[in-house]
C-alpha cells in the first residue's frame, strides 16, 4: 500500500470491511453446519426422486412397447 493518508470515503470502507471480516469468523462454524444439514437431507431427497422418476419412466417405457407405441425414452419427432 501507498503512504497516502486515506480519504474519509476510504476510511469508512476499511471500518465497514473491518467489521465484516469479524464477524463472519464468529459465524462461520454455525453458518457452515446449518449449510451441510441442508446438504444432507436435500442430497437424500434428491436421489429418492430421481429413483422414482426413473423407475415411472421405465413403467411408462413399458406400457408403451406393450400398447405397440414407441418408448418415451427416443427423440421424438
Amino acid at each position: 500500500m501507498s503512504d497516502e493518508p486515506l480519504t474519509p470515503a476510504e476510511q469508512r470502507l476499511a471500518s465497514l470491511l473491518a467489521l465484516l471480516r469479524s464477524d463472519a469468523v464468529r459465524s462461520r462454524p454455525m453458518f457452515v453446519a446449518g449449510i451441510m444439514k441442508q446438504v444432507r437431507w436435500q442430497r437424500f431427497v434428491r436421489e429418492v426422486v430421481e429413483a422414482v422418476a426413473s423407475f415411472a419412466s421405465a413403467l411408462a417405457d413399458g406400457v408403451a412397447v406393450l400398447v405397440g407405441g414407441r418408448p418415451r425414452g427416443g427423440s421424438r419427432r
